[in-house]
């Protein structure tokens, strides 16, 4: 089995070692601790003095406990004052440490939550994680090893994420240990192998000693005999590498109890003529330089061994000299183990009256310890009581200062949002005043560039159209006046007659383009059947009409109306003129938001590498670009030529009925 009282001391050595924060423990005579004292003393500044007295108090707490505690709470009481929450904070996690090592376990817990929550708040994530280790220790040893995993599993996370791979490795190896204290050993394995790998990258081989041993002990309770010892041989050679004998000591201690934990499920003398062997290798090395308490358990160690061998006179020797010095400093628990060998030792002799003596004492020391943890619970309940009644002073008046301070700060608020809301609401019904002025001024300026561009185009379609008309009529009517030949002026008469339908015509173009009641779809329907209707009685020529009943559900615009009509006309004027074609196949259809319009003829067609583009073409064209759309003109000599046409309808342009 594995010896917890070893396992006690080791780890309230090496979590003392690692996670005191912002100092580490010392072995202090004296001397030394007069000389921190006068240093504290001549510190002027009391932000350096409530830190030096953290210091001092974490140093302490392994030598004389009760004035580390008085040394931490002094000093959490400076940095109180000068409003130092750090300094109070570490302060705060020396008494809770200093607590724990006075058996006050409630008030230990009660004072490194307190510093957690400081650390937490200064967003010092770092010392948040070590008093977590701290706390994690004192479960661990209040057996509440859930509570204690957990709080190691949130210092393993903060670690992982400040990179401090050191810390994080220590912290792998105490959760290895909660798992298996829970019997949960393949997680006890894993984190014991990632602690030992990291360790054993970093160097650190003081606390790759404690990784070993952890990983040796996870076997054990496996009842892997063979892996705990090859672990524990590990920790050995370790130490000896650093030369830490007491660690030396401690590996030998492990490898006795692997020989025992054997001999219990394989009685045999071999086996505790080993585990005897290394009790004694410990022994020699704390009575070389060790304490006392250590001396005295190697010593009960020792006298068990000599017992289960049948050896009762050097098993005596051992056990009573280890019961002198349990009874001495009152360590009840080890000298209630002694007394019970020392009866069981007798009792085998034959020797009842001092089996019933050692008995009796026994018991004594059972009820002591019994006692002692009655005594040391209603304590802890009498501290927490007392200190309940004063959170909760201070809590009341807290909670009436921030109601107060709620009070004054919610009509502030309530003054503050008014005064807002009055400077917004000005602020918003200048701005739509403003937007509402750019709004009609630009109306006003885009009716008028549109009044312009109108008549921009009125002017230059008269002009280009009505204009060249009129002056072919006046240049005829002259030739006319000269002429005295009849035939001749005939031909001019009926010049100046087809020039001036031909200004009548465009003149109704014009005005069918400007009335809005032309905007509708239907509109330009009518207009493109009546040009073809017109196309068919002058020509004779064969018109396939395929105009969509989707036109009439569009809303358009002049200019697109008038475009699309007038790229229609310009091109089936282009076929009469120049196409000599027999047939026309002319379409118009909405798709996809776009007006298509194809128009195709079976004309003699020509090469459009050869052929220069004219006036005619250029303008459809150009009419398509100003709707945005797009005008293709394909033709093969001999086979025809095709006009598409694509035109985007107008957003928002269909007539909803």
């Amino acid at each position: 089995m594995i010896s917890l009282t070893f396992s006690f001391r080791r780890l309230l050595l090496f979590a003392f070692v690692l996670f005191t924060i912002a100092c580490h423990a010392q072995t202090l005579d004296k001397h030394s601790i007069d000389s921190m004292q006068q240093q504290i003393r001549n510190t002027q500044p009391p932000g350096d003095k409530a830190f030096l007295m953290s210091q001092l108090s974490m140093k302490l707490s392994d030598i004389t406990p009760a004035l580390g505690l008085q040394i931490g709470l002094q000093g959490a009481a400076i940095a109180q004052t000068i409003k130092d929450d750090e300094d109070m904070a570490t302060c705060l996690n020396s008494a809770g440490w200093n607590y724990y090592r006075l058996g006050k376990t409630d008030s230990a817990i009660d004072y490194l939550q307190k510093s957690i929550n400081i650390f937490y708040q200064q967003h010092n994530y770092s010392n948040v994680a070590k008093s977590l280790i701290n706390l994690a220790s004192i479960y661990q040893d209040e057996d509440n090893d859930d509570k204690s995993l957990g709080l190691l599993l949130t210092a393993n996370t903060l670690f992982d994420s400040l990179h401090d791979n050191l810390s994080k490795a220590y912290t792998q190896r105490m959760i290895g240990i909660s798992y298996r204290k829970q019997g949960i050993y393949d997680k006890a394995l894993l984190y014991s192998d990632n602690a030992i790998t990291a360790l054993s990258t970093l160097k650190e081989y003081g606390y790759l000693v404690d990784a070993f041993e952890a990983k040796g002990d996870i076997y054990l309770a496996m009842k892997k005999w063979d892996s705990a010892f090859v672990y524990y041989n590990k920790c050995i050679l370790t130490a000896k590498k650093i030369n830490h004998t007491y660690a030396i000591a401690y590996g030998y201690e492990d490898k006795a109890e692997v020989f025992l934990d054997v001999n219990e499920a394989h009685p045999t003398a071999g086996y505790l003529d080993s585990a005897l062997s290394y009790y004694q290798q410990a022994y020699a090395i704390f009575i070389d330089g060790g304490e006392a308490s250590d001396v005295a358990t190697e010593q009960l160690n020792i006298g068990k061994t000599l017992l289960l061998l049948g050896k009762n006179e050097p098993a005596k020797n051992y056990l009573n000299k280890a019961l002198t010095e349990f009874i001495a400093t009152q360590n009840y628990d080890l000298a209630y183990k002694a007394t019970t060998h020392l009866s069981e030792l007798y009792k085998n002799e034959n020797d009842y009256k001092n089996a019933f003596h050692y008995l009796d004492q026994s018991l004594v020391y059972r009820d002591s310890v019994n006692a002692a943890g009655q005594r040391k619970t209603i304590d802890n309940l009498l501290i927490k009581y007392e200190t309940d009644k004063k959170d909760k002073a201070i809590q009341l008046l807290n909670t009436q200062k921030e109601l107060s301070d709620k009070e004054l700060s919610r009509n502030k608020l309530v003054l503050a949002r008014n005064r807002l809301i009055l400077f917004f609401s000005i602020g918003l019904t200048i701005l739509l005043i403003v937007i509402g002025f750019i709004l009609r001024t630009q109306n006003r300026i885009r009716q008028q560039l549109k009044e312009v561009k109108m008549r921009h185009q009125i002017a230059s379609d008269l002009h280009d159209d009505v204009g060249s008309s009129l002056g072919s009529i006046l240049l005829l009517s002259n030739i006319a006046a000269q002429q005295t030949s009849i035939t001749t002026d005939k031909t001019i008469l009926d010049k100046i007659g087809r020039n001036t339908k031909d200004v009548i015509d465009k003149m109704s173009d014009i005005v069918w383009t400007m009335k809005p009641v032309n905007d509708e779809g239907i509109g330009l329907k009518e207009k493109l059947e009546k040009l073809v209707l017109l196309i068919r009685e002058i020509s004779g020529i064969e018109v396939v009409m395929n105009i969509s009943v989707k036109l009439e559900d569009l809303k358009l615009n002049m200019n697109t109306r008038k475009n699309i009509f007038l790229i229609c006309k310009e091109a089936m004027n282009n076929i009469l003129k120049h196409a000599n074609a027999s047939s026309i196949h002319f379409s118009v259809d909405v798709i996809d938001r776009n007006i298509i319009v194809v128009i195709k003829d079976n004309g003699k067609g020509f090469d459009k590498t050869l052929v220069r583009k004219n006036n005619g073409m250029e303008t459809m064209t150009q009419r398509a670009k100003d709707c945005n759309g797009s005008c293709d003109i394909s033709s093969i000599p001999g086979q025809g030529t095709t006009i598409a046409v694509q035109i985007p309808t107008p957003r928002s342009r269909y007539r909803f009925l």
